[in-house]
């Protein structure tokens, strides 16, 4: 799940995105959840998503969300970004 803040935001902010970051549901979800700005930057990460990833939260939260994909995947994202997104469906990116 990604969530986009507005391009002001700053980290660690959580209470400014509406997360609280210790709460039940954030870090307890069984889902890796990245909170991400509208420059695809990670601000914000759940526990789930450090295990997930394999990465701490601070190299998590220091990357854009394009460089979790592998090579092949972020051109493709590119692609469909410089389109506007227009007729995308389901695909398969690697991680």
């Amino acid at each position: 799940m990604a969530h986009k803040t507005s391009p002001d935001s700053t980290l660690p902010d959580a209470n400014r995105l509406g997360l609280e970051q210790e709460s039940a549901f954030f870090h307890g979800s069984p889902d890796p959840i990245l909170v991400v700005s509208r420059r695809d930057e990670i601000r914000v990460v759940n526990r789930r998503a450090v295990e997930f990833f394999r990465k701490s939260e601070s190299t998590l939260v220091s990357i854009l969300l394009q460089d979790l994909f592998d090579f092949e995947s972020r051109q493709r994202l590119d692609e469909m970004g410089s389109r506007g997104w227009n007729g995308v469906s389901e695909n398969r990116l690697v991680l």
